[in-house]
């Protein structure tokens, strides 16, 4: 039973955004972590998502599929991120992104690969020490998405019934 939206097709959608308002990042710059014993990307300028946690923002809805004989339960999901920006460009880079995000053009940007932006923190910077022992600088901003993820499963249907009166004993 397989789920129809996975943590790959938000994270995805997620960097291809961050690949659009900020281009000259490139992709090898923008990666999902948390990341183990990996070095840092080539930067100078990149872009670590780490997911954090997830809520149901409803109770389920269940859709009724006779002709394949399925049941679709959908519940409305928020998935939440911290999306790391990091270089001599994380506050102007981490700005343009807290802009766009909040602002329709990250709903449209977002709504071809069903997920849909709902907010995000102004970010805080929180410097990081590197590997070399230097401060790398960090700005990291919360941003929250939402998606409504749909698992399948068999249900029986009848297309008639047979319906017959059986006479009760009397007292």
């Amino acid at each position: 039973m397989p789920v129809s939206i996975v943590d790959d097709d938000v994270f995805t959608a997620l960097a291809l955004f961050i690949l659009a308002v900020l281009p000259d990042l490139g992709e090898a710059n923008v990666l999902q972590g948390p990341l183990n014993e990996v070095p840092m990307p080539p930067g100078p300028n990149f872009v670590i998502m780490i997911p954090s946690d997830r809520a149901g923002l409803a109770t389920t809805v269940r859709d009724y599929r006779p002709d394949d004989g399925l049941r679709d339960t959908t519940r409305s999901t928020q998935v939440g991120c911290t999306v790391n920006f990091y270089g001599p460009d994380a506050t102007d880079n981490g700005q343009i992104f807290n802009q766009l995000f909040r602002d329709l053009y990250g709903v449209d940007f977002m709504r071809p690969y069903n997920v849909a932006p709902l907010w995000c923190d102004d970010g805080r910077q929180m410097p990081l020490v590197d590997s070399e022992k230097q401060y790398a600088v960090r700005w990291m901003i919360r941003a929250v998405m939402q998606i409504n993820p749909t698992v399948s499963t068999n249900q029986e249907f009848a297309d008639s019934v047979d319906v017959s009166f059986v006479e009760a004993d009397k007292w």
